[in-house]
């Protein structure tokens, strides 16, 4: 069995110890993950309509003794389970993460579904997924960026295969889910979906707990990067008339995941356009203190043709 190295035996600890979400309920992972490597069916009944909804996702059929016993001696199931048991002793942190993510929908975005989470094995590239108000998380998509099997992903991915990154992916998949891109117009601009995602950032900053870079998926160099070129950044979508474009694919170049943002520049992080979209929402929200999450996340904000002039954002 492969062994977690030190440093990462140090970052758990360091982040399981965290009193930033301390006083939250914690959110429960069931793990249905467990239930079904036993490949008993009678262990899986107390969560038969999760497992039911996995099964009918991922192609196995109904719930009975023989699916079950073969999910159990499936390749996936026997290959990740030893790991995940290994790497992921204990979800502790990761509940009391969810618990205070939870805790903001209930108070600030009452779209942003608070379903019950099952953690199981996924093979295939999607970490999560909701489903008949479940949320299904592969568990075996967060076992560390050292993990020996996670080797053929480029770096840009692996670096986020982490237990620390669980609760962000959830709180973002969520918020997406609550609130989706929702333009009033078949021809969206860039400006207008730069602006989504930076609402989003800032939801997930606020409902996680945790900072700019974190909220974006930068590691500390690449964040500072961006921040040193903030102003560049921006010049280039000016002058090279990105910023009112209406392609779909100039926005899917400067906000999905990738190694670089090229567009703007060969140096760039990848997703550099979510983090201009949100330091134009940050500047909107100092300039309307009264705006709510709930308000920034709605097309009256991110298609409002006057809302960059409303954030008075100068980079």
């Amino acid at each position: 069995m492969k062994q977690i190295t030190i440093i990462s035996i140090l970052a758990a600890l360091m982040w399981s110890c965290s009193s930033d979400n301390a006083g939250y309920e914690p959110v429960r992972i069931h793990r249905l993950d467990r239930a079904l490597a036993s490949g008993r069916v009678e262990t899986v009944d107390s969560m038969r309509d999760a497992a039911e909804a996995l099964f009918a996702v991922t192609g196995r059929g109904v719930v009975n003794g023989e699916t079950v016993a073969e999910y159990a001696a499936d390749r996936a199931t026997t290959f990740y389970m030893p790991d995940i048991e290994q790497r992921l002793p204990s979800l502790d942190s990761v509940e009391n993460a969810l618990g205070r993510i939870y805790s903001l929908f209930a108070e600030k975005l009452s779209e942003a579904p608070r379903y019950e989470i099952y953690g199981t094995v996924l093979p295939y590239n999607q970490s999560l997924f909701f489903k008949d108000s479940m949320l299904f998380i592969g568990l075996n998509h967060y076992l560390g960026p050292d993990y020996e099997p996670y080797g053929h992903f480029p770096g840009f991915i692996r670096r986020d295969k982490r237990a620390e990154r669980l609760p962000v992916d959830v709180a973002e998949a969520a918020v997406k889910v609550g609130y989706p891109f929702s333009p009033d117009t078949a021809y969206p601009t860039v400006l207008n979906r730069l602006l989504y995602e930076g609402a989003v950032v800032e939801a997930v900053m606020q409902a996680a707990g945790v900072d700019e870079a974190a909220a974006l998926g930068y590691p500390r160099d690449e964040w500072q990067w961006m921040t040193a070129n903030e102003r560049q950044a921006w010049d280039a979508l000016i002058t090279r008339s990105l910023l009112y474009s209406t392609d779909p694919a100039i926005a899917r170049s400067l906000t999905a995941p990738a190694p670089h943002t090229t567009l703007l520049n060969p140096e760039s992080p990848g997703r550099a356009g979510r983090f201009t979209g949100y330091r134009i929402v940050a500047a909107y929200l100092r300039a309307n203190p009264s705006a709510t999450l709930a308000d920034i996340l709605s097309p009256g904000f991110y298609m409002n043709p006057d809302a960059l002039q409303k954030s008075s954002y100068r980079p």
